[in-house]
């Protein structure tokens, strides 16, 4: 019997997982279920956004999480601009006891990039 690996299996441990642009386009075509946060803040989003994200701003994540995740156990990929804000999301989502948390590697930026690009 083979094992599928899935977007979601565990990173080694101190290191904050990540999913590229391509790989997050995949997921989303392929129909497995993720909640799609952007820690970004409401200008930001209203610029642009990545279709089926749910904008939590970093600020108000830790207080707001539960409500849209309230399973810890959920696939969960956080994004900003570029990467940084989401990568501290991750942390503090590890940290709240979320399992299956990843960052966008280069966020909305290298997203649209990609997109642009015709991937």
């Amino acid at each position: 019997m083979t094992h599928e690996t899935s977007h979601f299996d565990s990173n080694e441990k101190g290191v904050v997982p990540e999913i590229s642009c391509s790989d997050l386009k995949q997921l989303q075509k392929s129909g497995e279920t993720f909640f799609l946060i952007d820690v970004r803040e409401k200008g930001e989003w209203d610029a642009g956004h990545i279709e089926g994200a749910t904008l939590i701003p970093q600020g108000i994540l830790q207080e707001k999480i539960a409500e849209y995740a309230p399973d810890k156990t959920m696939n969960i990929i956080v994004h900003c601009a570029y990467g940084g804000r989401a990568t501290a999301c991750v942390k503090t989502l590890l940290g709240m006891g979320y399992t299956h948390v990843k960052n966008l590697k280069g966020g909305y930026t290298e997203y649209r990039q990609t997109a642009d690009a015709g991937e």
